[in-house]
């Protein structure tokens, strides 16, 4: 017989103790084409850290490639299980690509 199972459990953090990480990404392409298209993140955690083995802990967040800080915040909170306000976003221009909307995005 099958049989069905269903596990609740929770976990707590303390923020102020915690250690935060900053993550940052850059859009480029060639000098005087344009970045369009999306961007994919996938928040990945490793259970064992005697093994290398990364599990996809949350389904990928599709980001358009203009997009602003607070629009990245805002789909990242819902989609991943952060602490809503626990997360800051930047978004600077991109320069050394020489192409049109380039840019680095810090998340912390």
């Amino acid at each position: 017989s099958i049989i069905r199972e269903v596990q609740l459990f929770t976990t707590y953090v303390n923020k102020e103790e915690a250690t935060k990480v900053v993550q940052s990404f850059t859009t480029f392409a060639n000098p005087g084409e344009n970045v369009a298209g999306n961007v994919t993140i996938t928040y990945y955690y490793q259970p064992d850290l005697n093994d290398n083995q990364l599990v996809a802990y949350a389904s990928p967040i599709l980001i358009p490639s203009d997009a602003g800080p607070h629009q990245i915040k805002s789909l990242l909170e819902a989609g991943l299980p952060l602490i809503p306000g626990s997360i800051e976003v930047s978004r600077h221009v991109n320069n050394e690509c020489l192409c049109e909307n380039g840019y680095t995005w810090r998340i912390t």
